[in-house]
This record gives C-alpha cells, structure tokens and sequence, in this order.
C-alpha cells in the first residue's frame, strides 16, 4: 500500500471505530475534499453508517460504506455488506452445502462470511485485497465465533480476486457486486478456466448483479435462480434500498434441480451500484 504511517494509522483507527470509515481509507483524495465528497453520498452514507442490529448481536463491525475511489489500492466498487437476511436466505438455496467450498470474493469486513458459517459449508474463504478491510474482516471472526454456533470458521486470505485459483471440488463463489467490468471479466476468465481444468459442480452467486448480462454471456454457465429479495423489517433502515436483486449461475451439465424462481428473469442494470429484475 502507498500509504504513509501516520495515514494508515488513523485509517485503522477510523475503520474500527466505523464514525468516519473513509477518512481512514483515502490515499488520493485529501481528507477535507473526501469529507466533503461523502456528503454527496447522502442516504447510503447516513443509513449505512449505524450500527447494524447483525453487529450489535454478535459483536462484530461490518457496518458502514466505503465508496471505491476511497480505497486503496483502488480496484473494487467500494464496500457496502449486505443484508443478513438476503444472505441467509440466498445460502439456503444452494444444495449439498456440506460438500461445498464456499469463497466470498471481495468479502470486505466479512459479513457474508460470517452468516455463511451458519449453515455447514464445508470450507468457507474470504478473498479480500485490502489489507485492513481484510484485517477487519479476521476480526470479526474471532469476535463472531465467541458468540455464534457456527459449524465451521472462515479463513480471510488478503489476495487479489482475479488471480485466486479455486479449490478443487464443488464450489460456490459469492460477490456483492465488488468489481468494475474489467476486473470482473478476469474473474469470469478464471471461474471459466478452472471449470475447463477440473469439471465440477459450481455456482455462482450474485448480489445486486450489476454484471448479470456479461455472466449470461458465459458459455460455461447458466442460470440456476433468480428474485428480488425484501430486506427483513429490523434491516430496513440500514440499505439505500428495501430489496436486493440475486441471481445465482450455475456450470452447465450441473444436475441438481432448480429451485422455484422465475431464474430467466431479465436483469436490468439501472447504474453500476444497482441492478433489478423485470
């Protein structure tokens, strides 16, 4: 990181305590310019920034949001978790979780892969390139599993996302919409190499799916589900929105049944921080 001691002091200081989270994180923009950019952020600033009822519960802090020009180095959409509610009930539609790995790539503070842990994942995997996202994220695992009854226990891994080799056997890859399209095609790449290499169950599972269209173009996969998901009423007031759209891909030839949805449902992508279905 290119980033001076005292700098990235305060941005730990400022990341953990979740106040000010940018502050901390910003390398190009000076701070007073960046305190005034976030302003313009408006609802998603001030409704992201309160303690989640997900962090008061388990002693965790996965709040708050981190737009990508604030980040450093600079090469995600930013960091927004997502909704306990969509998380728990997107994973439940995966079959045969015990014999899947599962890799949140982006995994930001760690919030999908602490609801991930919940449900018998055979291994579960943070990718995370920032390092003190990253370190925030290992964090909240030590903090989460002293309170929470989870059957396995994630590993983040400070690493960039486009060059991750995937674990042998049935897979499950998870994203909330971290990746501009350039990167996100690399990742596409890689995810299509590894099924070339090793042909194995995969699915891929995307929150607010900015990318659907490029995905759909994949020739190694399909689509498996599709819904718009309603946050729960205590996560209402902590989204810039009441729903999340997740559409869940999955390698052709993969023989496990559909569950009901309207999976070919058209995504349209309103901007690159927001896409639904119609």
């Amino acid at each position: 990181m290119h980033q001076h001691g005292g700098l990235l002091h305060i941005g730990r200081r400022f990341l953990k305590a979740s106040a000010k989270p940018l502050l901390g994180m910003a390398v190009r923009v000076p701070g007073v310019r960046l305190a005034l950019v976030l302003l313009a952020d408006g609802k998603l600033s001030r409704r992201s920034s309160a303690r989640h009822p997900f962090d008061v519960e388990y002693g965790v802090e996965t709040s708050g949001y981190i737009p990508g020009y604030a980040l450093t180095p600079q090469a995600s959409n930013g960091y927004l978790a997502a909704q306990p509610s969509a998380l728990r009930r997107t994973f439940s539609l995966l079959p045969d979780v015990e014999n899947l790995h599962l890799i949140d790539l982006g995994c930001g503070k760690g919030r999908a892969i602490l609801v991930a842990s919940e449900f018998g994942f055979r291994s579960i995997t943070g990718i995370e390139y920032n390092p003190i996202l990253a370190d925030i994220a290992r964090q909240n695992i030590r903090h989460y599993s002293q309170r929470a009854q989870s059957s396995r226990q994630p590993v983040v891994i400070t690493k960039d996302a486009t060059i991750f080799e995937p674990p042998k056997g049935p897979i499950a890859i998870f994203m909330y919409n971290p990746f501009p399209a350039d990167l996100m095609q690399k990742v596409i790449k890689n995810l299509e190499m590894s099924l070339a290499q090793d042909p194995r169950d995969l699915f891929l599972i995307l929150l607010n799916p900015v990318a659907a269209p490029m995905i759909d173009g994949s020739p190694a996969l399909e689509r498996y589900f599709a819904e718009q998901m309603r946050y729960s009423s205590d996560e209402a007031a902590y989204g810039s929105d009441p729903d999340d759209t997740v559409v869940i891909w999955r390698n052709r030839g993969n023989r496990h049944p559909r569950p009901a949805s309207d999976y070919q449902a058209a995504v349209t992508v309103l901007s690159s921080m927001r896409a639904v279905l119609h």
